[in-house]
């Protein structure tokens, strides 16, 4: 995997929505500006070790799920083992459904 500001942002911002925090409550949790956490959800600025850390320590995760995107174990197996309770069409359904997201973002 690769570092790329963008996507660090848009998971900071997509699990900071996620739990209906807003940039000015967050940049006061990890005492720092609005400004801030602005511009690293939108990939102007990449964001320090320091900020990541306390973004971990506000918002939960792992830095890797930040950094590189890389998903939780614990969060891998909670969804194979939601996949293997439907049936095989079900299954071709939500796959052929995930790749239709990856490239509808992919191609935006």
């Amino acid at each position: 995997m690769t570092y790329n500001k963008e996507y660090i942002g848009e998971r900071i911002q997509r699990k900071r929505n996620s739990l209906n925090i807003t940039q000015e409550q967050l940049a006061e949790m990890i005492n720092t500006s609005k400004n801030t956490i602005s511009n690293v959800e939108r990939g102007e600025n990449p964001p320090s070790v320091e900020f990541i850390v306390n973004i971990c320590n506000v918002l939960g995760e792992d830095p890797n799920y930040y950094i590189l995107g890389e998903i939780p174990k614990d969060d891998i197996e909670t969804y194979d083992n939601t996949l293997l309770k439907l049936s095989p069409q079900e299954r071709k359904f939500v796959n052929d459904f995930l790749n239709y997201l990856i490239e509808k973002k992919r191609n935006s």
